[in-house]
């Protein structure tokens, strides 16, 4: 579903609003599996494309990334963090909050 949502806003970017500052937006993916590995390999292929943001989906390897994003100065933006590196990394964006069990105090004793 992200990444219909995404293809239909750079669709409408380029073709409702001319693009940004009269440029066009360039969606560029990469699947993870999951894996810190996967994630790591995807934060590599896409920070070489010197992207404006980097767009992510579920993913519970992107902790590993964060680091790579940070260093490039590319802001990480997740629809629904899934991890609590995605809710505390200074250079990561949530859409939405994280879900219940994420934002859940820890049992006092």
């Amino acid at each position: 579903m992200l990444l219909t949502v995404t293809t239909t806003a750079v669709a409408y970017v380029n073709e409702d609003l001319g693009g940004v500052e009269g440029r066009p937006l360039r969606l560029r993916t990469c699947r993870t599996d999951g894996s810190p590995e996967s994630s790591q390999a995807c934060a590599r292929q896409l920070l070489a494309f010197r992207p404006l943001a980097v767009v992510g989906g579920v993913d519970f390897g992107a902790g590993a990334a964060l680091p790579a994003n940070e260093k490039a100065k590319v802001p990480y933006v997740s629809g629904s963090p899934q991890l609590l590196a995605e809710l505390i990394d200074p250079n990561s964006y949530a859409l939405t909050g994280a879900p219940p069990p994420s934002c859940s105090a820890p049992p006092t004793t």
